[in-house]
């Protein structure tokens, strides 16, 4: 084999050409697994180390295959995105990575999850993260690094379109704190302004509708993020009812999960609600739960009562709700069952000890999906009930900026991700059973 490079080597450098799986013998095909050939331009091959673990931010889990990246220090913040590394090495199953033959200096040390395989990150989709302080190839102590998906570096619009008419929808690349919309074709009417929970999709409701096109220029307080136009989606048409996102919650043939409550979701803003053209009954019986929008733009109705075993109809007659447009709806009507409290158990926990910091209780279940969340208290004792039986964990979120969400840091900004301590009991539920767990907190 002969390699060729295609550029002159520096002087006085040690050079590692990693082939990984890439040489198998010509009888059987036998891998030479994970193969390097090390050479130096110099007298002497470099035979520092350095060495570590990476996990997933959010679960704590080993990741393998996560690329450990170096850097001659200085660097700027940015370097990830715009430099390949002096050195790197992959993480193992067990999260574990070793740089070898380093040169004697201060790094900055990365970790990237590298799905396009060009050594640099982005955002878009590739996880990322970093030491925190810059380390030296002579210290011996091992290095921890957690990954996490990045924000991306500048805020952009991805799409815009008009729905149907009056319903203006756009997605930015990341989430926006304070959007603000400025007509440049003239607008003057009245409009609302709908955000998604992860804050990257905005709706804009406009009355009177606007219907072709439009102009708007998009600011995130008082920074200017684009000047975007839209257009009238392809085959769409002036509605003249109220029409609801897909089916009623739950959805037709689906049990009502424990714990929830049935609901109905409206994807125009709604202005009143006539309860006396809502029918609900059990068994044949007619009920009265309470009926209430749950959001600020009235989008989400919801039925809040005690649903015991039984079988439920819904009957939402025309006229029950009117839309921003003065728009009603025909008959809605759905029906489903409940079980109450039978085949299910709840969780009883008391966290003990001060934390003196924002946080929120999760309740995640064996995939690491959060089942249930509750704001945190110190010295509390509270209860997940309507629980599925299955197997959970407890876990504490640090929620630094307060938004009750988990967020996974900024790279280029060196902000680390916030901290998760996961309670070490694994909490099993069974049908009608109260389980009692306690989560201490040591640190005061």
């Amino acid at each position: 084999m002969i390699i060729k490079f295609n550029s002159p080597l520096l002087p006085s450098t040690t050079y590692t050409i990693s082939f990984g799986n890439a040489i198998t013998d010509n009888n059987e095909g036998n891998i030479v697994a994970a193969y390097r050939y090390v050479f130096s331009t110099g007298d002497y091959l470099d035979s520092l180390m350095i060495s570590g673990t990476i996990a997933d931010a959010s679960t704590g889990k080993s990741t393998e295959g996560v690329l450990a990246l170096l850097y001659r220090s200085p660097v700027a913040d940015s370097v990830p995105l715009k430099k390949t590394p002096d050195y790197f090495a992959k993480s193992d199953a067990t999260g574990k990575f070793t740089i070898t033959n380093v040169a004697a200096g201060t790094y900055a040390l990365y970790a990237l999850e590298d799905k396009n395989g060009n050594f640099i990150l982005d955002p878009v989709d590739e996880r990322a993260g970093f030491y925190n302080e810059l380390v030296n190839a002579t210290d011996s102590l091992k290095k921890e690094m957690v990954v996490a998906r990045q924000p991306l570096s500048r805020q952009s619009v991805k799409s815009s379109i008009i729905e149907e008419p009056g319903k203006l929808t756009t997605v930015f690349s990341r989430p926006t704190e304070n959007p603000k919309p400025v007509f440049a074709d003239g607008y003057a009417g009245k409009f609302i302004i709908q955000k998604n929970v992860l804050k990257d999709t905005i709706v804009l409701y406009t009355t009177p509708e606007m219907s072709d096109s439009a102009k708007v220029i998009w600011y995130d307080g008082e920074v200017v993020i684009d000047t975007v136009g839209y257009r009238k989606q392809r085959g769409s048409v002036t509605p003249n009812k109220v029409y609801f996102s897909g089916f009623p919650f739950p959805q037709k043939g689906n049990p009502l999960p424990g714990g929830s409550n049935p609901a109905v979701t409206w994807t125009i803003p709604t202005a009143s609600i006539d309860t006396t053209k809502i029918l609900v009954t059990r068994d044949s019986v007619a009920i009265h739960p309470g009926i209430a929008f749950t959001d600020s733009l009235q989008t989400k109705m919801q039925f809040a009562g005690e649903w015991k075993s039984g079988s439920y109809a819904i009957q939402i007659l025309p006229g029950a709700v009117t839309d921003i447009h003065g728009r009603s709806h025909d008959t809605i009507s759905w029906s489903f069952n409940a079980a109450g409290d039978k085949g299910r158990g709840s969780i009883t926990y008391k966290l003990s000890g001060t934390i003196n910091e924002n946080f929120i209780l999760q309740l995640v279940n064996e995939k690491d999906e959060i089942v249930r969340q509750h704001d945190g208290k110190s010295d509390y004792t509270g209860i997940f009930s309507e629980v599925e039986p299955g197997i959970y964990r407890i876990r504490i979120v640090f929620d630094r900026n307060g938004n009750k969400l988990w967020d996974g840091g900024d790279v280029l900004r060196r902000i680390t991700p916030e901290k998760i301590y996961y309670h070490t009991e694994i909490i099993t539920v069974r049908a009608n059973w109260d389980v009692e767990t306690e989560v201490k907190w040591l640190i005061k």
